[in-house]
């Protein structure tokens, strides 16, 4: 009784074992059922160095997605130099991917591609299948001595005969450089910046007389209502300047404007000063530097302005003397 007992079990095993094979395989056979999957050579012979290209192809139903064998950077002892972009082209109810890989070898002998596995999968379906292609083979030649003919000394450098068109660029450029310096210093000997001398005062006199009495002076040159606008302004700029730079005590001669501007602000806090004081520094910078041409009122606004910020920052104890002196 036990003996028939354990005859069954073995029985059902095997027709459970046979059940499996036979859906298993199934599934593969009808999983690859109108799908291929091939590779091929367009030579399986050439130099060493030569570049063999290697087409990989899949043909499958459109209800099925395809990976196509991951190669990174050789197959075996053979080099991957390129591959091409996956191209798709579609028929009714298949698809075809073709993919060109170029490869090559720096050694002969005779190379062996393997088997390469495309991976299948159903749409919808986690499942995947794996496809393989037939071996290749291939060989790589040497080239061919000819141990016949005798060894061949190394051939000298071929001389290159003299052509003047190989040459016209250098000159060319050679040409532009020395015709461009020459401008340049000519420019730079027309335009450059004149060196001006710090001008000239006695430190005993106080900054904001000296200041106000070259103004003076300035005003009865009549410079401007002689066409000398430019002169005028690098004049009273300079009377300007001087005086900012005695009275603050900091470089006002050699400062552009902005920066002027920006060491004023520690000592000067009215806002009126601070604006006819920009407006008067910008507005010479304008002329000198611009070329602008001020309106005739604007030449006398300015110059007044200029005599007004002086007067607003006459020192404290400075007043203080002179009052004492008309006592």
């Amino acid at each position: 009784m036990f003996e028939k007992s354990k005859n069954l079990q073995q029985l059902l095993l095997t027709v459970t074992s046979t059940f499996v094979f036979l859906f298993v395989n199934f599934v593969f056979s009808n999983a690859q059922y109108n799908n291929s999957f091939k590779a091929f050579l367009d030579t399986n012979s050439g130099l060493i160095g030569d570049h063999i290209h290697l087409k990989l192809s899949a043909e499958i139903n459109k209800d099925y997605l395809v990976t196509f064998p991951a190669l990174s950077d050789s197959i075996g002892k053979l080099q991957i130099i390129a591959k091409s972009k996956i191209d798709t082209i579609k028929n009714n109810n298949f698809i075809t991917l073709n993919q060109n890989i170029t490869i090559t070898a720096f050694d002969s002998g005779y190379f062996q591609i393997p088997q390469l596995y495309f991976i299948l999968q159903r749409k919808g379906d986690s499942t995947t299948i794996p496809s393989a292609t037939d071996a290749l083979s291939l060989t790589f030649h040497s080239v061919a001595i000819d141990t016949t003919k005798p060894i061949k000394d190394i051939k000298p450098p071929l001389d290159v005969p003299f052509d003047i068109f190989d040459y016209i660029w250098y000159f060319v450029v050679l040409i532009l450089i020395v015709v461009g310096t020459y401008f340049g210093i000519r420019y730079y000997k027309l335009h450059k910046n004149k060196i001006q001398e710090k001008p000239k005062y006695d430190p005993k006199i106080p900054a904001h007389i000296q200041a106000l009495l070259d103004l003076e002076k300035l005003e009865q040159e009549r410079l401007w209502q002689n066409g000398k606008v430019k002169e005028y302004y690098s004049a009273l700029t300079d009377i300007f300047r001087l005086y900012i730079e005695r009275r603050f005590a900091f470089p006002a001669l050699e400062s552009t404007t902005n920066e002027i501007l920006y060491q004023i602000e520690q000592f000067i806090s009215g806002e009126q000063i601070l604006k006819n004081l920009k407006y008067v520094l910008e507005t010479a910078d304008l002329v000198k530097f611009a070329k602008e041409i001020p309106a005739p009122n604007i030449n006398d606004e300015i110059l007044k302005l200029t005599r007004n910020i002086i007067e607003a920052t006459i020192p404290i104890e400075t007043d203080l003397e002179i009052n004492k002196e008309d006592r």
